[in-house]
């Protein structure tokens, strides 16, 4: 490959007097490289007269100064490109420093879906290394949603990275709130995946100005819920005929007296369980945070366990039998109607069960929960007190609305 040096780069401008309007002629920089020759409107205009004043050289007038600071300023950027593409090896042309000056460079030849689509090939060569399935589900659905979004919006399945504005990302917005029936919170994390196809773009000069810069990806603060002792008591006691709902109600309970996410009890296996003396615990790793969870049985969630116990196994066999989060979900509204709970249940509240009712309104401390429930740091955890907090001022409001003060006295 032959060597180019950055100094083998020649600059030089003009103006085009054919082109005048009321600010004046554009001035033009001529690029060349060897025998390749290229022009490029640097978008500053000047008046004629002025242009002349600059050619002759010398000291620059004080009404001249913002004439030479913009050319020099073009003239500065186009040889840092020009330095770059040498530096990184790049095979490149006079056109593709033109692109980059008119802030198109590889955005204008690359297409948004089949970049993705190169992203979700590395992605999933990477499970089980450094992602989960689950992550890559997740892409694939977000950029799913944004080639619908595109056919919509362009009329096309694919569309030219560098095209996409902010005013896109605006509507796309729109689009998963109205067209998908996405909640504010749901539209904001499939567009976050979206985000980071974008920023591999930026990092790798594809595009140079990120259309989500100055979207809010702010997530609303969701009212968290869970359940009382008296409707784990309903949900204990229902009287289910399938199968299917038995085991879906049973990890369910052994979630909301375990603390365990839906992923960490379809991943849990026997030497997942330890023994300590007369404990028994749970330690495992979450899928989640990568944090070691560890977990001492309690009464119930020990019956939950004897029940699905086959001391035959291997450590490597799983513990419980496990569908679908979806099915999971789906069930779980099912044996909600069975044992009278108006919750809207889903198996993420048996997790916000535990931490609540389960364990801080008796007695547990924010930071032992913390290590219970494998969080990365203790701020994770902190917005279970406050929820605690909230719950002790609102049935206080009640106690008192139900005092008489004329008895009190």
């Amino acid at each position: 490959m032959k060597t180019i040096k950055s100094s083998q780069l020649h600059l030089s401008f003009y103006i085009r007097k054919e082109r005048k309007n009321h600010s004046g002629h554009p001035i033009y920089m001529k690029l060349s490289l060897a025998k390749e020759r290229k022009v490029w409107n640097t978008g500053i205009r000047c008046s004629q007269q002025q242009w002349e004043r600059f050619k002759i050289g010398g000291d620059i007038p004080p009404e001249l100064q913002h004439l030479f600071l913009e050319i020099t300023r073009v003239e500065n950027t186009a040889r840092a490109y020009f330095q770059a593409f040498i530096e990184k090896g790049y095979s490149f042309s006079l056109v593709d420093l033109k692109d980059r000056l008119s802030g198109k460079h590889l955005g204008w030849r690359t297409h948004f879906v089949s970049y993705s689509n190169q992203h979700l090939v590395e992605l999933e060569a990477l499970i089980g290394l450094s992602h989960s399935r689950e992550l890559l589900v997740k892409y694939r659905r977000s950029i799913a949603y944004f080639q619908d979004f595109l056919q919509m919006q362009f009329n096309r399945d694919d569309v030219l990275i560098g095209r996409i504005t902010k005013s896109h990302i605006k509507a796309y917005y729109r689009f998963l709130r109205i067209n998908k029936a996405n909640s504010h919170n749901t539209a904001i994390k499939s567009m976050q995946l979206c985000k980071k196809v974008f920023t591999m773009a930026i990092e790798e000069g594809i595009i140079l100005k990120h259309p989500f810069r100055g979207f809010s990806m702010r997530l609303k603060e969701v009212q968290t819920t869970f359940l009382s002792l008296p409707e784990i008591g309903r949900l204990r006691d229902a009287q289910l005929g399938l199968k299917r709902l038995v085991l879906v109600r049973d990890l369910f309970l052994f979630a909301c007296f375990t603390g365990l996410a839906y992923s960490d009890i379809k991943n849990l296996q026997y030497h997942h369980l330890v023994e300590d003396g007369d404990q028994m615990w749970i330690r495992i790793t979450r899928k989640k945070t990568g944090v070691i969870a560890e977990i001492p049985f309690i009464h119930d969630s020990r019956i939950i366990l004897d029940k699905y116990w086959k001391p035959e196994f291997l450590p490597e066999t799983y513990l419980f039998p496990t569908l679908s989060n979806q099915k999971m979900n789906a069930y779980l509204k099912e044996i909600a109607t069975v044992a009278k709970v108006n919750e809207r249940l889903t198996f993420h509240m048996a997790r916000h069960t535990f931490a609540t009712t389960i364990t801080l309104r008796n007695g547990m401390s924010l930071e032992v929960l913390s290590k219970v429930l494998g969080h990365k740091n203790l701020r994770s955890t902190q917005h279970y007190g406050k929820i605690m907090n909230h719950r002790i001022i609102d049935e206080m409001k009640t106690v008192a609305a139900k005092l008489n003060p004329s008895k009190l006295i």
